[in-house]
């Protein structure tokens, strides 16, 4: 390895993303993705004896490396596939012939778009997914090609938790089993092939599907969010929490979906979204910026109660936008009146700031609650002679919840706001980590049980 590949090696991002080989005409010769570029671009060089003959004489050709980072493995996925397309690496497997790659595959994709909803529904025919190598029905929408048929395999099963389909492709399939399919039974599946979801509902489905797959992530959300606030005008409780978790899964898994193009034009795309978000968001709170963007600290708080058994608090770390695995701390809540969120979230701050000398002084604190959560946070704080800027993020209607001269008042921004992204973001994570320690003490309980 030459002395300045190892360099920009060194340099990769650690995020998703791809990367993409040169020779020594700077020629691309392979593009690859991966969930974290530097590890996957370091194990090519670790131990040439584990590497097949293909990947072996690709390394020999490598003079240069160069990356693009993502905010999401989708979204790896999806520019990988856009940048072999075009540029058609030699390393890569040919286009032409097909032989690895995958294409998802919507069925009754373009006959339903041909003749229409209402001609589908009443000619009963169903839409379904499957992953195919070739485009060969006329009548299906595909997306693709994929390079990795693995990780295909792998979206699509997030996907399903988000727009659940039916095993079967058709009625008269289910006619023939003369049974609800097994997915049904874990949720995998709406339930249309056990009369419990209409055509019509199941072919929206598919349409959110699709738009998605489409990278119309943001035009789905917001019509999601009007069927949300319809519902619960209507006083349709039940249909709005599934419409408002449908929301949270999509945002959680595809946060920032942005479309390959942008990132060929842009390689520095992630960067610049995430320099936006902070200087938004700190404007938006009137907090001067005192330090570079990359270096800004911020830390989520979020409180998980498992019943009156215990509860426990995360504090997740990001600094300059992204997230710092290295400095989350997770805590076991000591407080006897439990659940307790205001006397949890009291513990919590007063444990992470108990030293005098604190070191790694966060540039604004994130708790997720209300008015009660970031009052008992600022009392904690006051306590230690501390002042560092700090904020709540309500649940009902995604509110920043901020102090202001020695008054609590609400911001409300626009879904698109790059600081209300930036936060959420951070409240999901705080959510994901305190949950996942929840499972942990909950796990080792049953098993002394």
């Amino acid at each position: 390895m030459n002395l300045k590949l190892k360099k920009q090696i060194s340099m990769l991002s650690e995020q998703p993303g791809v990367y993409v080989y040169k020779d020594y005409k700077k020629q691309i010769i392979y593009i690859g993705k991966s969930v974290n570029i530097k590890n996957r671009v370091k194990s090519y060089f670790v131990n040439s004896k584990l590497l097949g003959p293909k990947t072996s004489q690709l390394v020999k050709n490598i003079v240069s490396v160069e990356s693009i980072s993502t905010d999401s493995e989708i979204e790896a996925l999806l520019l990988e596939s856009v940048l072999v397309k075009k540029h058609k690496p030699y390393f890569n497997i040919a286009l032409k012939d097909d032989k690895n790659f995958k294409y998802i595959k919507i069925l009754n994709g373009k006959y339903r778009n041909n003749i229409g909803i209402t001609k589908v529904i009443n000619q009963d025919v169903w839409p379904a997914i499957t992953t195919e190598r070739k485009i060969t029905d006329p009548n299906a929408l595909y997306f693709g090609p994929f390079p990795d048929g693995t990780i295909v395999i792998q979206v699509l099963k997030i996907f399903r938790q988000i727009f659940p389909w039916c095993k079967y492709q058709s009625h008269q399939e289910f006619l023939r089993n003369h049974k609800p399919c097994f997915y049904s039974h874990i949720r995998l599946c709406p339930g249309i092939c056990n009369n419990s979801f209409t055509l019509k509902q199941y072919w929206d489905n598919f349409d959110r599907l699709i738009q998605v797959l489409n990278l119309k992530k943001d035009n789905l959300l917001s019509n999601l969010y009007k069927q949300m606030h319809k519902a619960s005008i209507n006083e349709e409780f039940e249909k709005a929490t599934k419409i408002r978790d449908m929301i949270t899964k999509i945002g959680y898994i595809l946060q920032e979906f942005h479309a390959p193009e942008d990132y060929s034009i842009n390689p520095n795309l992630r960067i610049d979204i995430r320099s936006e978000e902070i200087n938004s968001l700190f404007n938006i709170l009137n907090i001067k910026l005192n330090k570079d963007i990359n270096d800004i600290r911020i830390e989520g708080y979020d409180i998980s109660n498992f019943g009156s058994a215990y509860t426990v608090a995360s504090q997740v770390t990001f600094i300059g936008g992204e997230p710092d695995k290295t400095q989350y701390r997770r805590y076991k809540i000591n407080e006897r009146e439990l659940p307790n969120d205001y006397a949890a979230i009291t513990e919590v701050i007063s444990r992470r700031f108990k030293l005098k000398n604190q070191i790694n002084i966060p540039d604004l604190i994130l708790i997720d609650g209300g008015k009660g959560q970031l009052q008992s946070g600022l009392k904690s704080l006051s306590n230690r002679n501390l002042y560092i800027p700090m904020i709540g993020l309500a649940k009902k209607n995604e509110t920043i919840i901020k102090l202001e001269s020695n008054h609590i008042s609400p911001i409300s921004l626009n879904q698109n706001s790059p600081a209300l992204k930036l936060i959420q973001r951070i409240r999901d994570e705080s959510h994901r980590f305190a949950n996942k320690y929840q499972r942990l003490l909950h796990q080792k309980q049953s098993r002394l049980e």
